[in-house]
């Protein structure tokens, strides 16, 4: 949804991330981004992530967390 050619992480967070974006189409990803760009705070857009994706990683996605206004 964002265009995005590239993602840096945790080798141990591929296969999570791997999961997530193949369970989603790009209509929905692009969606996605459009909502959570009117969003105001960065702890609303976690909720909103971890309220969206709790069906794919239903335990793994509850780690999800804010350091330095960071997710």
């Amino acid at each position: 949804g964002m265009e995005l050619d590239s993602l840096s992480m945790n080798p141990v967070s591929i296969p999570k991330v791997k999961k997530v974006l193949r369970s989603i189409t790009k209509v929905q990803t692009e969606k996605l981004t459009e909502y959570v760009l009117t969003l105001k705070t960065a702890d609303d857009i976690v909720k909103y992530i971890k309220k969206q994706t709790k069906h794919i990683l239903p335990g793994d996605i509850k780690k999800l967390h804010i350091v330095d206004g960071q997710i």
